[in-house]
């Protein structure tokens, strides 16, 4: 198996560090595939090869399940809240009163902090997706090549710069086009 899981690593890594972001599903996906087996290994220890693959097919298709059905509540929902406490601390650091205007500036505060929070996550999935891709697809190519701790090093960073650029680029290009529609 470890011949087959060396191929999968470069493949999901470069999944990741291109399509990442564009792909969230994918990308909660494969990282809880990758979570599931490592756990898995953990876990089963001693048992089969197929028992660490169900575990971890199973840990990557709940995490593929959550990301479809609750992405957008989750991102919104922390933004909110996040938005909100702002409010309130700055209202309580600059000593002001909790009367109508509060709840209007909560609210309003709140609102803000979903939509930054919806940006802040674009980018943030990208370093997070580009880094994890960069990881596993030097992770796979060390096992083929036995390259040495410097050398992977490099590569790694050279592959995180690569997948930002790549993804970067997307994302400029999706919004681009979005706004001429």
């Amino acid at each position: 198996m470890s011949e087959l899981m060396t191929g999968f690593w470069v493949i999901a890594g470069l999944l990741l560090l291109i399509f990442g972001r564009k792909l969230f599903w994918l990308y909660v996906a494969l990282i809880g595939f990758v979570f599931g087996f490592h756990m898995g290994g953990e876990i089963a220890g001693a048992y089969q090869d197929w028992v660490i693959l169900l575990i971890a097919f199973s840990v990557g298709a709940i995490g593929a399940l959550l990301a479809v059905f609750l992405q957008i509540v989750a991102i919104g929902l922390s933004g909110f809240l996040a938005g909100c406490y702002i409010v309130a601390a700055l209202f309580q650091l600059f000593q002001m009163g909790t009367g109508d205007l509060f709840w209007i500036a909560y609210v309003i505060g709140g609102i803000i902090g979903a939509v930054t929070m919806y940006l802040i996550f674009d980018w943030a999935l990208i370093l997070i997706s580009a880094l994890a891709g960069a990881l596993l697809m030097v992770q796979g190519i060390a096992l083929i090549l036995a390259t040495g701790p410097q050398f992977n090093l490099i590569l790694a960073a050279l592959l995180f710069l690569v997948g930002i650029v790549i993804q970067a680029w997307m994302f400029k290009s999706g919004e681009q086009a979005q706004r001429r529609t």
